[in-house]
């Protein structure tokens, strides 16, 4: 059941989002907030994974900003939305496939601690329940990023108390509020 719940998540996700996909290639996202100027962030890849793919439309992969550390290494600015595994300030290794593409995340050099979660309030849960929601997950630890509409990337800090921020959201999600996942496969 969590699975067709997933599966739906991202289906209303790919219908947000495939409007504006061709004009969002042509330009890149704003990075999400933070200590370092866009100069210093570039762009990197990371190929979504194969269970995944044919749910995701044929989506093959996914960019990022990340803060290039020398080495191959890149520390990552911003939550997955479709890669699962790989959270807020991470530390990647990244290497091109072909001369003149984005690097592609090959590998995890150094967890960060924090955790993603993803989130789909319902159409029908009032605007003022998903603020509320929204400012109790900032209270608890838990920074947020919209994508469109009621789609939500969130990130769980370190100091989060992840399993009570899993609880609330099971909550929710019972109560018909939102549907939501971890961005881990363990």
């Amino acid at each position: 059941m969590m699975r067709q719940a997933l599966v739906e998540m991202r289906a209303v996700w790919r219908r947000l989002t495939t409007r504006s996909r061709k004009s969002a290639r042509a330009r890149l996202p704003a990075p999400p907030a933070g200590d370092l100027p866009i100069e210093q962030l570039v762009k990197i890849r990371a190929d979504v994974d194969e269970p995944y793919r044919a749910a995701e439309n044929g989506i093959e992969g996914e960019s990022f900003w990340a803060e290039p550390l020398g080495a191959d290494r890149y520390r990552l600015r911003n939550s997955a939305w479709y890669v699962y595994d790989l959270h807020f300030l991470d530390i990647v290794r990244a290497v091109p496939r072909e001369p003149g593409h984005l690097p592609t995340i090959v590998s995890v050099v150094e967890r960060s601690g924090h955790q993603t979660l993803r989130v789909l309030f319902d159409a029908a849960t009032p605007e003022y329940e998903v603020r509320q929601t929204l400012l109790w997950l900032n209270d608890a630890a838990v920074s947020h990023e919209q994508a469109q509409g009621r789609f939500y990337a969130l990130d769980a800090r370190p100091e989060a108390d992840f399993s009570a921020v899993c609880d609330e959201l099971w909550r929710l999600e019972q109560a018909g509020k939102l549907h939501y996942e971890t961005g881990s496969t363990d």
